[in-house]
């Protein structure tokens, strides 16, 4: 199974292939997209 993964910052992908590497999971179970574009603003 592969689980799709939505981030806003590309460094987020690190994080989630650490954490499944920590849990055992295989390097290809994780599949990764960045879209900054969805990215909320903050204030004026």
């Amino acid at each position: 199974m592969t689980i799709a993964c939505l981030h806003t910052a590309a460094s987020n992908i690190a994080i989630f292939d650490n954490a499944a590497h920590s849990l055992g999971m295989k390097n290809t179970a994780l599949s990764h997209i960045v879209m900054p574009h969805l990215r909320m603003m903050r204030g004026p």
